[in-house]
């Protein structure tokens, strides 16, 4: 769509449009780059916890261990996380927790 010169109106109507794209490709990308970021912490993460850090050390540590990480890198990013907290507190809902946050960071990757 082309503006009549002098249609004000028209010329303001263009100007937000286009603000408004520019401003959903740089969501866009930043939102990718996020996502970058938190695949490959969170990777750094799962090798450390596979690797035991040359410990020997309980599953249940090792769950704890993984989901300070969790939370230490959505706070780090500034990212809100997707899933509420409230399972925290026990073993099998923190597994499930760690489990649904591994599946989502993957499956952005493959977006």
């Amino acid at each position: 769509m082309s503006c009549q010169p002098g249609d004000m109106l028209c010329y303001i109507r263009e100007s937000k449009e286009r603000a408004a794209a520019m401003i959903k490709a740089e969501v866009l990308r930043e939102r990718q780059e996020t996502a970058r970021k938190m695949r490959k912490y969170y990777l750094t993460c799962l090798q450390q916890l596979l690797t035991d850090n040359g410990k020997q050390e309980g599953a249940e540590k090792k769950i704890m261990n993984a989901a300070s990480k969790l939370v230490t890198m959505a706070k780090g990013l500034e990212t809100p996380l997707r899933h509420t907290l409230q399972c925290r507190t026990t073993r099998s809902g923190m597994l499930g927790y760690l489990s649904v946050c591994f599946f989502t960071i993957l499956m952005e990757g493959t977006q």
